[in-house]
């Protein structure tokens, strides 16, 4: 047996542990594994491509379109678990592994799709087949494939071909890049707290300065003593902006946040410019005339086109910044008053909202921290989503290896049945060279795998403050509805049906994607929802009522502000994907303020965000952040109907299971939501966007229905 045999043998990537349900053996992983893992696995899925090109039959959707689904599915549980490591733990080894195999997995990918042979066939079989005979998702997938060609460069001839592959090889290599330099300048940053002054930390909740002492205990810097705190990057300082007294506290930290991304040796300035540059080439190329066109089209968004977006966006600025901007001089005025504040900077909104939210609402989170105990919480989403979705979720950490110790391992069962539905896995806590943020990983969609049929395996991950030893994890309400928010994400992976991987579950259109998580917000603070969940850590007593309604308030309090942010940050998107590079400049931040000079409340002080907004930039959302908006718009309208006959009404709760969520990408998004308001009765009609500003509280709720004369 030859020495790389022997170690393929032993490479986890390759030839998994045997684990329930072919379970991906993470935790098992180490950097060393991924590169002969895709090379060896390349290798299979290149045979099996010639396979299909070299066929001799007339091309079929089986032969054809059915065997690419799946011809490179080994690669694809090659990489899938490193891929998930590198977000969960992308340390300067995981980075260096990525930089290898990236242009190895981009070069595949272009070459199938450039691939002649294999594109004639795909054309044959798109011209030729009865689709009167085939599944939705059948025509769905051919439909799909198909049009993922032609967009993808199966058009291009000579010296096009090569140009569009240097392209995507240099897109990669660039969005990898961008996304290590926030890692990296985000591990390092920190702003240090010395024993002596620890006067500045006062208003910080106690339970957050003790995770700062427990940071300088744990921290490496001789500069740093055990006495000291230690304010770390990630997850973001937001405690710092709500709660620190000390104003020029928050300004430091502001300063330090302001460098990630933005400053040597990690600056993404030029590398913004390098992918807007390269992003608007490869549209040019395919015939676009920018990025954004070439994203945003009927078979990829519920948008259709740019100006669909624009229109939408517009819309929304009329409905939000009049009262944003009422809202602001409110603020500005609370702020002159209580400190003799005159001008507002961007580390003051956070503090003065809170307070100003205390003062008109006697709202506190701190007051609600103690009956968010993570654990209860996780336990009141799992309650919701049995109700919701009839799945159950049951710890099965000593069944599957995990990603990290910190991570726990549940099956979701069906109810109904009692089979395991789904595997699902939590890693809540924030660490050094974890990425930022929260999000959900689908490990493994709904699906046919190695020729048989296997259950979805979904993620979240999360960056919680770890607590000290002895201490619970207490939420903030906003880390609540992020907790929500992901794990409705994650039920859309758990709910997935179908046969190809590739459109079950979050396989949709990107502006539908968010619709299962921003739903799954709304159920967050119902009184019968908290009831689950909202106990006292210590006692175990319910949430008080007044808290209860404090939260109902809590809703709408700056509803209009956070809803100018939101569009403001589509707008920049948008106009970074519509314009040409040529003409945006050096100067990222004067673009990204000539962008926001109608619409920006408070000036924002600083580097540009494009630098560190890697939803944007490389995380997916390039031309598509305004996704988030739209998505809340289908949600008001769709929650209305819950709102009007019942939280948990069984044959809502159907409906939205079934028409909503479990066809995943295999029908269009508008015929979904058709589907749902006819089965809740109210016929097949459009998105209504003004129940977003009902649900805002921006316009007056619906008037009930005039009753019918007996």
């Amino acid at each position: 047996m030859s020495k790389n045999s022997f170690n393929l043998d032993d490479n986890p990537l390759v030839n998994p542990p045997a684990q329930p349900f072919n379970a991906p053996p993470m935790g098992l992983v180490k950097p060393e594994h991924a590169e002969p893992a895709v090379d060896h696995t390349l290798v299979i899925a290149r045979k099996n491509i010639d396979a299909i090109v070299n066929n001799t039959d007339t091309p079929t959707f089986e032969n054809t379109i059915h065997a690419l689904a799946f011809a490179d599915e080994d690669l694809g549980r090659a990489v899938g678990p490193f891929y998930e490591m590198s977000s969960a733990l992308n340390t300067p080894d995981v980075q260096d592994v990525m930089k290898k195999i990236t242009p190895k997995l981009v070069q595949y990918s272009v070459e199938v799709t450039l691939n002649e042979g294999l594109f004639k066939k795909i054309k044959t079989v798109y011209d030729s087949a009865d689709r009167s005979t085939m599944s939705t998702e059948e025509r769905t997938l051919l439909e799909d494939t198909y049009n993922s060609y032609i967009n993808n460069g199966a058009l291009l001839q000579g010296a096009q071909r090569d140009e569009y592959e240097q392209l995507s090889q240099t897109l990669a290599v660039l969005t990898k890049k961008y996304g290590d330099n926030l890692v990296n300048s985000t591990a390092e940053l920190k702003v240090v707290i010395k024993a002596q002054d620890k006067q500045r930390l006062a208003g910080i909740p106690a339970d957050i300065i003790a995770s700062y002492q427990q940071n300088a205990q744990e921290d490496q810097d001789p500069a740093v003593t055990n006495d000291d705190y230690v304010i770390p990057m990630a997850p973001p300082p937001m405690d710092v902006y709500e709660y620190a007294d000390d104003r020029t506290l928050r300004e430091e930290v502001a300063h330090v946040a302001d460098k990630i991304g933005s400053a040597a040796p990690y600056d993404n300035t030029q590398i913004v410019l390098d992918i807007l540059d390269t992003q608007h080439k490869l549209a040019q190329l395919l015939g676009f005339k920018n990025h954004a066109e070439k994203t945003i089209r009927p078979d990829t968004r519920m948008a259709e086109n740019p100006q669909n977006v624009l229109d939408f966006l517009e819309k929304n600025t009329k409905a939000y910044l009049p009262v944003a901007k009422k809202f602001y001089q409110e603020l500005r005025d609370f702020a002159q008053d209580r400190d003799g504040i005159q001008t507002l900077k961007g580390w003051d909104k956070l503090y003065y909202i809170r307070l100003l939210r205390e003062k008109q609402i006697d709202f506190d989170p701190e007051e609600m921290r103690p009956y968010f105990e993570l654990e209860n919480v996780i336990d009141g989403i799992f309650k919701h989503s049995e109700k919701l979705y009839g799945i159950k979720r049951q710890k099965a950490d000593s069944k599957y290896t995990k990603i990290h110790k910190d991570a726990s391992i549940y099956e979701a069962i069906n109810k109904k049945t009692g089979d395991v539905k789904a595997l699902y896995s939590l890693d809540p806590y924030a660490r050094k060279f974890k990425n930022g943020g929260a999000w959900m990983s689908d490990t493994r969609n709904a699906g046919m795998h190695n020729g048989q049929q296997e259950i979805p395996i979904v993620g979240n991950y999360c960056n919680f403050n770890k607590p000290v030893p002895g201490k619970p994890t207490l939420l903030y309400p906003n880390e609540v509805t992020t907790l929500f928010h992901e794990d409705g994400h994650a039920c859309h992976g758990m709910m997935g049906k179908g046969t190809y991987p590739d459109i079950t579950g979050p396989n949709v259109h990107w502006d539908y994607v968010e619709l299962p998580s921003q739903i799954n917000e709304r159920w967050a603070f119902k009184p019968e929802v908290l009831a689950t969940y909202a106990k006292h850590h210590e006692t175990g007593a319910p949430i008080p009522a007044h808290l209860v309604d404090k939260l109902q308030k809590l809703a709408h309090f700056d509803a209009q502000w956070q809803g100018i942010r939101q569009t403001e940050l589509g707008l920049l998107d948008m106009a970074l994907y519509t314009t040409d590079p040529a003409t945006i400049g050096t100067d990222l931040k004067a673009f990204q303020d000539k962008v926001w000079a109608a619409t920006e409340i408070i000036k924002p002080s600083g580097s540009a965000f494009v630098l560190s907004f890697n939803h944007i930039v490389a995380g997916g959302y390039s031309a598509g952040y305004y996704s988030y908006k739209m998505a809340d718009a289908l949600v008001a309208d769709v929650f209305e109907q819950f709102n009007e006959q019942g939280l948990y009404k069984p044959s809502l709760c159907a409906a939205f299971a079934d028409k909503m969520v479990e066809p995943g990408g295999t029908k269009p998004p508008a015929d979904m939501h058709k589907d749902f308001m006819e089965a809740a009765g109210q016929g097949r009609r459009e998105l209504d966007q003004d129940a977003l500003f009902r649900a805002e509280g921006i316009l007056p709720p619906k008037k009930p229905p005039t009753p019918k004369a007996p």
